[in-house]
């Protein structure tokens, strides 16, 4: 081979190996290894959840106050806002369950299930609306000792306090593990049989029935004996009364859509709501929590 051309040649492959060794730029990198794309979530993607939590291991969560309880919350949190300033989370929760309620989005929700130093289940928030319950002589049924120092929370619509079914005759005595109050004013009436009323309803006028709802649930669950009742005269429900009679009631009116009571069909409080007005039932000490109530079913 002449010398010209096989030096030709050799220059010729180290060019090659020069080209081919050398790194690729940083514009070809990302070229060929674009970064991931980030979806940046709109106000739309943005839903409450209810986060329910596993029980700690030390026990914590059984002594912290409200402070460190929101802290604890916090730390499973991606921020203390979403994008519009809104707080993330909205409600925390230690006495029927631990848990949160708080924004997140379908991709900070599956990050946050996959936590499992904590994350138990969740349930999307959504608004419940109001049944109706069968009657006890429907069911032939009646509590044993007449519901004698039964405290019975009552979340509804409110209740028609002057009503005859809530009448007080024989109904023991205030119970002294009671700790709820009776925030109504007015003419509303505090007896031996309604011993604690609060209204959650914003701007609402106290724990007073617009639409009759929670009258019924309350006279349902705890109606008094009322001598000669009737609808159509006759008195064909006389000697009639609720399932426990003689138990106390504790109302708790709920956060529902006045302008929907003219319709029939008032739409009942988030189902975060309601978590929040039965912790308040049961911390004053209310033996049983009643809620009518259909929503549907979580997915989980």
């Amino acid at each position: 081979m002449a010398p010209a051309h096989a030096l030709s040649l050799l220059t010729t492959t180290l060019l090659l190996l020069l080209f081919t060794s050398t790194p690729p730029s940083a514009a070809a990198a990302a070229l060929q290894h674009p970064p991931p794309h980030h979806h940046h979530p709109s106000p739309a993607d943005y839903k409450i959840y209810i986060v329910l939590l596993k029980p700690r291991a030390d026990g914590a969560h059984l002594t912290m106050d409200d402070d460190a309880r929101r802290d604890w919350h916090m730390s499973f949190l991606p921020s203390a806002v979403i994008d519009n300033g809104k707080p993330r989370l909205v409600s925390s929760y230690g006495t029927l369950f631990q848990g949160f309620a708080a924004w997140l989005t379908e991709e900070e929700l599956e990050a946050l299930s996959r936590n499992p130093a904590g994350f138990d289940r969740w349930f999307l928030d959504g608004n419940m609306y109001l049944n109706t319950t069968r009657t006890p002589g429907f069911l032939d049924y009646i509590c044993s000792g007449y519901g004698k120092g039964i405290i019975i929370g009552v979340m509804d619509t409110g209740i028609n306090s002057g009503h005859p079914s809530f009448d007080d005759t024989a109904v023991p005595s205030l119970p002294a593990r009671w700790k709820g109050t009776c925030a109504a004013t007015g003419g509303f009436r505090r007896n031996n049989k309604i011993i604690g009323a609060r209204s959650f309803v914003d701007g609402g006028s106290g724990p007073g029935d617009e639409s009759g709802h929670g009258t019924h649930v309350a006279s349902t669950a705890a109606r008094n004996f009322v001598a000669n009742a009737s609808y159509f005269h006759g008195g064909q429900a006389a000697g009639k009364a609720g399932t426990a009679p003689l138990a106390h009631l504790a109302i708790y009116t709920w956060p529902y859509k006045r302008s929907a009571i003219s319709a029939g069909a008032p739409t009942g409080p988030s189902s975060m709501d309601l978590r929040r007005l039965q912790g308040t039932a049961l911390t004053s000490s209310a033996s049983l929590s009643s809620s009518r109530k259909d929503l549907p079913a979580p997915p989980y």
